[in-house]
C-alpha cells in the first residue's frame, strides 16, 4: 500500500492555520498590548514558517500550479 504524501500547499496551509490560531490564542491570554504584540509576531512567524516548508517541500508542478493559481485570483 503506498503512503499518501500531504502536498506542500496542504502542509503550508495547515502550519499558517495553526499558527493563527495561536497567534489569537495568545492575544486572548495576554491581553491589550503585550498580547497584540506577540500573537502578531506568532502570526507573522507561521507565514515565515510556512512560505519556507513550502519551497523545501514543493515539486516543480506544484510551484507552477501556486503561481498559476495565484495569478488567475490576482484581479
Amino acid at each position: 500500500m503506498a503512503k499518501r504524501r500531504l502536498s506542500a500547499a496542504s502542509l503550508r496551509f495547515l502550519v499558517q492555520l495553526a499558527f493563527l490560531i495561536g497567534g489569537f490564542g495568545i492575544f486572548v491570554v495576554l491581553g491589550s498590548w503585550p498580547g497584540v504584540m506577540a500573537g502578531a509576531a506568532v502570526c507573522i512567524g507561521g507565514l515565515w514558517l510556512g512560505k519556507s516548508l513550502f519551497r523545501r517541500r514543493a515539486t516543480p508542478e506544484e510551484v507552477r500550479a501556486d503561481l498559476r493559481f495565484r495569478r488567475d485570483t490576482e484581479d
